[in-house]
């Protein structure tokens, strides 16, 4: 067996210890975010919610909101899956801890509760869709008691609407496809959705000359995060709100709510 020479061994042991010694500043200059992700993948759930998110017929996940957050979370260093639910089924998973976290979604205080919701991703205005016949007119007493209204299954618009006073519709439509169909079926007198994924529905079909639409209320969207997550990586929120409003910034969109007040 051949002898190593000294000076050959001290070398490869000089060689071993300042790779540990780089791998220990590398440890200690990462975000405590980092650190704590490890091998962890963040698991984002989210459902077909055109423009925003778009399920593809062969099951990708696409759209703006969607863009943005795998760009975000690259540029980050964080491994993460994107899979697509039906949006109640997504929000359940996450506050029972089956995902991290759900978008594209708005700020509501009963989510609030569990979750915390990210910096705004894309701006979104809640908006009534009418026949342009109809005798009714959002905001008036008579409209509150009277029609026949519905959003889709899940959403935030729809727990505003059974809490708010108003005649919803005992089976809310699963999404906006099934929420434009009861509209043109006559089976609601208005319909509430995001501007884009109400236009958007009404355009695919034809039917945006026959409707009219009335904006109520600015309600963007973003990520709502578990706060078990939160929690279990120290920093990621504050990484993630940083580093989507520079993306936002370059992109030319104007991100608000990024300068710290409310969106």
């Amino acid at each position: 067996m051949p002898r190593v020479r000294p000076e050959t061994a001290l070398r490869a042991v000089r060689c071993c210890l300042a790779s540990l010694l780089l791998a220990g500043v590398v440890l200690l200059v990462l975000p405590s975010w980092v650190a704590a992700q490890g091998a962890d993948v963040l698991r984002l759930v989210t459902e077909h919610q055109p423009p925003y998110v778009v399920v593809t017929s062969g099951g990708a996940v696409e759209g703006t909101v969607t863009d943005i957050v795998r760009k975000v979370l690259q540029q980050m260093g964080v491994a993460f899956t994107i899979k697509p639910y039906p949006w109640k089924r997504a929000q359940a998973m996450t506050l029972s801890g089956h995902a991290d976290g759900f978008f594209a979604a708005s700020q509501s205080e009963r989510r609030d509760i569990s979750l915390v919701l990210s910096t705004p991703l894309a701006a979104q205005r809640w908006t009534w869709a009418l026949p342009k016949d109809s005798n009714f007119e959002p905001g008036t007493a008579a409209f509150m008691a009277e029609a026949r209204v519905s959003a889709f299954k899940g959403s935030n618009m729809q727990t505003w609407l059974e809490s708010g006073g108003f005649r919803v519709s005992p089976v809310p439509p699963d999404d906006y496809e099934a929420l434009i169909s009861f509209l043109d079926a006559g089976r609601i007198d208005a319909a509430l959705g995001g501007h884009l994924g109400i236009r958007e529905e009404l355009s695919r079909r034809g039917l945006l000359g026959r409707y009219r639409l009335v904006p109520y209320v600015d309600k963007p969207v973003g990520v709502y995060f578990s706060k078990a997550y939160l929690e279990a990586h120290p920093g990621f929120l504050d990484s993630f709100n940083e580093t989507a409003c520079s993306l936002l910034a370059r992109e030319g969109v104007d991100p608000s709510g990024c300068d710290g007040t409310d969106p």
